[in-house]
């Protein structure tokens, strides 16, 4: 008889906080473990225990929480499951909507199939014992296989190929992508008389596929055999190729491999589980670029199943309890117009009831006192009578008294300057952010110049010859450059060459740099590395000397130049307690990854991967990684699993789960909905899909929550998952398409907030939280704003590289690159509340350092920070203003939410605002604790905004009081360029005449009066127009444009001599309304020029001499309209 498996319900079930150790409570499970005789009446000696149960209970809230349970490393297979319980224990398969009384089955649940080796359940303490009504139990749940039924083979089901025939006869076909290279009989035969020989001399790949389709059911298992020689082995494949409904599912279902390269015969196998919906397969030889092979004798056959995977043993690394970084308060002070605003780190460490004084340093005098009580409600303070050349202080009070938790600070950004200042002397491509010298402080590790040769595929004109090395630096937090490190040409220019992480591997307190190195130069005639040996390196973050190095996944396997040339570096703690090294190559097919661990000054290695140790679920794995890395603990057993992109590896190195939707752009992983249970995944998938292209999965099953039901062809680049709107719970998550227009917001729980229309804000969204509320705000039209499109900070400069929580609270800084600084913009406004440092957050922490590598993504975190209440007891404020358009007057409003458990509902609101009056300006409204409200407000400006100028927006603030409670908001109104309501004009689409090149006529721009022209961006194109002036007089030509850097034209009128002028970026091409702006002719110094026009046509000119706009409308407005 086959072994039953038992499994204990508290190793494998969640929320963690559903319940109590040996308390009991009357909301709440108790993990029971001081019963009497308990290791004799429960297995293990603990149950869980409900509060008592009366009546049966109406809603899952009711009692205690309901119990989601997921067993998992259970070999596939049918089971009869049983559970050893107490009263009425309720049991549901399908989340909590129905429920079975264990009491009527005697605990039986039934027969189940488990399919990728985990089974999901769910419990709660849901009925009464009608005859002793009391405490539920949940004690223990057994599994006891049912015995499986012989493989049943179709009719027919063995295919051979021995090509004693001709091609034809033995039904293969040929196809390349490029239409080059053959296939055709030869006398080299493994066994008989003839082979096939394949000769491929294009760049791109090909198949040699049969035409014979073998009829199968899904569930049963097939071999596909080949004899094969080559002399260049890495570039084929024999593949099984499934089929439904006379379509293709998948051009892979199980692959063998021939890795030797000495030109002998050598037999390829490999065995593929047939999947659902699969009614036909077939055997294909595939490849990538030039190469000869010889193959025959190919068998495609019925086999029977693999014996059950042997499970790994847990991953154990040197680590007694979890490494974390040592962190000081990073005490930061910003200048603002006449004050100077300070604030600085909570730690996780930090006791409820932890409060702070400031103290300023005058030049050479003693310390001044600046709080007048200890401040506990938020971790910032204002100094409003600022002395020159002062320093602060900040010092921890406990119980009354000062400790020796203090930071000082000498370093005050400067006034309209919030941002502390590294002197790099170029521009660099990445920045690793992590303590060096171990004084709690971040230091950076840029990787430069900033050049991306951004993909390997070389036949798809992606790839350029490196010209250049790239080096790594290493600059402390004053500035100080302490090593480069030159990573030579063996390392190509391109952010897939050259992965590396910055972390304290070994504990000390100090951080290292792991990255990926080669020896010499083993460049190829054309440049690119094809050979050559490869290692991961620790070098020491103080020195940049080389501590240690081990191989780098081989490039054997995975084929051509642009699979094997994709290469990842990451952090994850596989024990729980040891930060481990994560080191990855491929992505599109075959997958590699090994995992060590750094310790006394040795790498060693815990465990290694690849996609085909999953043997027939291999097919899964294969193709479904990402262009960055995650980890997370996302089955909540205290171990980090890798998160590679569409399937997760278990914290001992084995598949833990695959959703098979295949390579991912982007994935980010956090508490997306926090109204679920655990973590969730989004996806954004870039092969075609029929649905779920875009799709949050559960993170701990790899099931689809919610997908877009629709087609999608390339779903593209970074996106974005993060809480924008504060109308949805939760955060939101955004993506669109490469080649199309598609963007879509969507909520949480999969509701579409914005798509392309109302909501385009490119492939490549960043935002941080900024501001004062627990929503991030997000970059664009090169600003901070809100969701609404409302500003809250406009003067950034640089190159975004990182986004993370590296000074001050817990707001975030945006860390760019500015010509030959290192920038580090941090908040000057107001916090409301406290909150714990982000980079206290496990999966914050490990995306920050994973910046450093792949594509750039903005962190997420373990929780939704809108969904926690702080302790402070403050209400939380958010707010929206609408753009000021061509009016004076705009609306807006105001989300406030009170914290459950505060006193009253009575909450009063101030509004001010800067050169313009709001109402109302003070009132009182009612919310109830743990509810939110929204508060309209109108804003109305003295007079409409002037056409030219530099336009600011209206700054309007709030101040919230609840009880002896205050919080702060604010937001500014943007003033947006309102296209002309009454003027003569002429639309950009309707030139006269075009040389030099050929702009394109859009209709799709956001914010545009009608149509537009775009990709005017060649030196010399030259476009002229015919606009009719109304009468006789002096005017201003006018042109509604937009572009994100200075565009310098030649212009004139009525073929004079031409004007250089110079256009000013505006934010953006058109990805919102506001980057629109008008800009009248003017001369060399910036001056309007005032020309004097008769009524009539007159020819308007201008010729691209550099940069990118694009054009809306040439206009002419008399000098009295334009106020000049």
């Amino acid at each position: 008889m086959a072994q039953q498996l038992s499994f204990e319900p508290e190793l494998y079930t969640t929320p963690r906080d559903a319940w109590e150790k040996d308390k009991d409570s009357a909301t709440k499970w108790n993990l029971w473990t001081t019963d009497k005789d308990a290791a004799k009446k429960w297995t293990g000696g603990t149950v869980f225990r409900s509060p008592s149960v009366s009546k049966d209970r109406t809603s899952n809230e009711e009692g205690a929480p309901m119990l989601h349970t997921v067993l998992t490393g259970i070999p596939d297979g049918s089971y009869t499951v049983t559970v050893k319980f107490g009263r009425g224990l309720g049991f549901s398969r399908d989340g909590g909507v129905t429920w079975t009384n264990l009491i009527s089955s005697g605990g039986s649940v039934g027969n189940m199939t488990v399919s990728g080796g985990s089974l999901e359940l769910w419990f709660d303490d849901r009925f009464a014992d009608k005859k002793s009504p009391g405490n539920c139990y949940f004690d223990c749940i057994y599994l006891t296989p049912v015995k499986a039924a012989a493989p049943e083979v179709a009719s027919a089901a063995v295919f051979t190929a021995d090509f004693e025939g001709s091609i034809e006869t033995s039904g293969f076909s040929w196809w390349s992508r490029d239409n080059k290279g053959s296939a055709a009989v030869c006398a080299d035969a493994h066994k008989g008389s003839q082979a096939i020989k394949i000769s491929s001399d294009g760049e791109k790949d090909w198949a040699f596929s049969s035409g014979t389709m073998i009829r199968v059911k899904p569930g049963t298992f097939y071999k596909v055999s080949a004899w094969v020689k080559t002399d260049n082995p890495k570039m084929l494949n024999v593949q099984i190729s499934s089929r439904g409904q006379g379509k293709v599912l998948t051009w892979d279902i199980g692959t063998g491999k021939k890795f030797t390269s000495d030109g002998a015969w050598t037999l390829i196998e490999s065995t593929a589980e047939i999947p659902q919906g699969c009614d036909e397969i077939y055997v294909r030889l595939t490849g990538n670029g030039k190469m000869d092979i010889v193959a025959d004798d190919i068998t495609l056959a019925p086999t029977a199943p693999p014996p059950p995977k042997v499970k790994k043993p847990l991953t154990r690394g040197f680590a007694e309890q979890r490494i974390v970084e040592k962190m000081s308060r990073s005490l930061i002070a910003i200048a603002r117009n006449s004050d100077i605003y300070l604030n600085w780190r909570l730690l996780k460490d930090d006791p409820d009831s932890i409060a702070f004084n400031i103290y300023r340093i005058p030049n050479n005098s003693a310390p001044v006192l600046l709080t007048k009580t200890p401040l506990i409600e938020t971790t910032d303070f204002i100094d409003r009578e600022p002395v020159p050349e002062a320093s602060y202080r900040v010092v921890a009070v406990i119980g009354g008294k000062e400790t020796d938790s203090a930071d000082t600070t000498g370093y005050i950004a400067k006034a309209g300057e919030p941002y502390l200042s590294i002197r790099t002397g170029t521009k660099f491509q990445k920045a690793g952010i992590a303590d060096l010298n171990g004084d709690g402080v971040y230091d950076y590790v840029v990787k430069q110049p900033n050049v991306n040769y951004v993909d390997p595929c070389i036949a798809c004109d992606y790839w350029k010859k490196s010209t250049n090395t790239y080096k790594i630096e290493a600059y402390l937090a004053d500035g100080k450059q302490l090593w480069q490190y030159d990573l030579g040409w063996s390392i190509e220019l391109g952010i897939w060459y050259s992965p590396y992480v910055v972390f304290d591997f070994d504990g000390d307190g100090k951080a290292e740099v792991a990255v990926k190195t080669g020896e010499g130069d083993p460049r190829d005639p054309d440049g690119a590395v094809r050979s050559g040996k490869e290692y991961i390196s620790i070098l020491d973050g103080m020195t940049g000397k080389e501590v240690t190095r081990a191989d780098w996944p081989t490039r054997d396997e995975l084929g051509d130049y642009n699979y094997f040339s994709r290469n990842q570096i990451g952090v994850a703690y596989l024990d729980g307690k040891t930060p481990c090294l994560i080191v990855a190559r491929g992505t599109y097919t075959f997958m590699k990854v090994d995992a060590y661990q750094f310790h006394g000054g040795k790498l060693t290695k815990l465990w290694a991967w690849n996609t085909d140790d999953e043997g027939p679920q291999a097919r899964l794995y294969r193709g479904q990684g990402q262009h960055n890395m995650h980890a997370a603990d996302v089955d909540d057993d205290g171990r980090d699993e890798v998160i590679l992109g569409s399937c997760v590896l278990d914290d001992n190195g084995e598949g833990l789960w695959s959703t098979g939707l295949g390579h991912c752009d982007h994935a980010y992983v956090g508490d997306i909905d926090p109204a679920r249970p655990g973590l969730e995944i989004y996806y954004a998938i870039e092969p075609k899909k029929q649905s779920n292209g875009m799709c949050l999965a559960d993170a701990r099953t790899g099931k689809i929550i919610w997908g877009y039901d629709k087609p999608t062809t390339h779903i593209h680049s970074t996106g974005f998952v993060g809480d924008i709107d504060p109308k949805h719970p939760g955060m939101e998550c955004y993506s669109g398409e490469r080649d199309d227009p598609l963007r879509r917001l969507w909520s949480a729980t999969g509701n579409v907030i914005a798509d392309e229309k109302t909501f385009n804000k490119g492939l490549d969204l960043r935002a941080v939280y900024w501001d004062a509320d627990p929503q991030r705000e997000i970059f664009t039209g090169g600003a901070l704003r809100k969701f609404d499109g409302s500003a809250v900070y406009e003067k950034i400069r640089g190159s975004q590289v990182a986004w993370a929580d590296v000074v001050g609270d817990w707001r975030e800084e945006m860390i760019v690159s500015d010509g030959e600084f290192l920038l580090i913009y941090a908040t000057a406004i107001p916090a409301s509340d406290r909150r714990v440092c982000l980079m206290q957050d496990p999966i914050y922490r490990i995306d920050v350092a994973h910046q450093a590598m792949g594509y750039p993504q903005v962190p997420t975190t373990s929780y939704c920070l809108s969904a926690v209440t702080t302790k402070s007891g403050k209400p939380v404020v958010s707010m929206r203003i609408d753009a000021i358009n061509g009016t004076t007057e705009t609306k807006g409003s105001l989300t406030i939410a009170k914290p459950a458990g505060s006193d009253g509902n009575a909450v009063t609101v101030m509004l001010t605002a800067d050169n313009a009056r709001v109402a109302p300006e003070k009132t009182t409204i009612s919310i109830d604790p743990g509810k939110s409200v929204v508060m309209p407000f109108t804003l109305t400006l003295p007079r409409k905004p002037a056409l030219f100028g530099q336009k600011n927006g209206i700054l309007v603030t709030a101040r919230i009081t609840d009880g002896g409670r205050e919080a702060n908001a604010s937001a500014t109104a943007i003033i947006e360029d309102a296209p002309l309501a009454q003027a003569a004009m002429v639309n950009a689409s309707a030139f006269v005449s075009e040389t030099g090149a050929s702009v394109k006529k859009r209709d799709d721009k956001i914010g545009s009066s009608g149509q537009s022209i775009s990709h005017w961006d060649v030196q010399g194109h030259r476009i002229s127009w015919e606009l009719t002036v109304p009468s006789d007089g002096k005017y201003l030509v006018v042109v509604r444009y937009c572009t994100e850097q200075p565009a310098l034209r030649k212009v004139s009128v009525d073929g004079a001599a031409p004007t250089m002028m110079t256009f000013q970026p505006t934010g953006g091409f058109s990805s919102e309304a506001n980057n629109w702006k008008h800009a009248p002719f003017a001369d060399e110094r910036g001056r309007p020029t005032i020309f004097s026009l008769t009524a009539g046509k007159h020819t308007i000119t201008m010729e691209n001499e550099s940069g990118s706009m694009n054009v809306n409308y040439i206009a002419v407005i008399s000098e009295k309209d334009a106020g000049q």
